[in-house]
């Protein structure tokens, strides 16, 4: 009799489980939706794949967040001395000249403020006052 007791109970734990794990699903992070208190300037957009972004970020209606005024960091490598620098790239200049990005919320694996006062800040504002992208 215990036994048989031991896995009701256990059934309906299992069971109370899923279902407050599937009500979750649709909800919270990864539902296209972002904080409400996006108060720095410019935020560092993770993907999924390995890119990072750096941008204005709005705050989605949709499954997609809106990124504007857009920069990036590409390694350079020189060929004489085979130094390796990080570059902060515009977005823009590429040939179709995109003045905002459209991202998936589903890769978008972490959303970091960007302090005006770090290296990535300070050339967004040094990019910003020239009207390009700048090295490191």
């Amino acid at each position: 009799m215990k036994t048989r007791e031991i896995k009701a109970a256990f059934l309906a734990l299992l069971a109370a489980f899923f279902i407050m794990t599937a009500e979750g699903c649709d909800k919270g992070p990864g539902d296209g939706t972002l904080p409400q208190k996006l108060t720095a300037d410019y935020h560092a957009v993770f993907l999924d794949n390995g890119q990072v972004f750096f941008g204005r970020l709005k705050a989605p209606s949709s499954d997609f967040i809106e990124l504007m005024d857009i920069f990036y960091v590409r390694s350079e490598t020189n060929k004489e001395t085979k130094e390796v620098r990080s570059v902060l790239i515009k977005r823009g200049q590429e040939w179709h000249g995109p003045d905002r990005m459209f991202v998936n919320s589903k890769h978008v694996t972490l959303i970091e403020p960007v302090s005006p006062g770090s290296k990535v800040g300070e050339l967004i504002k040094e990019a910003a006052s020239k009207g390009a992208g700048t090295g490191k």
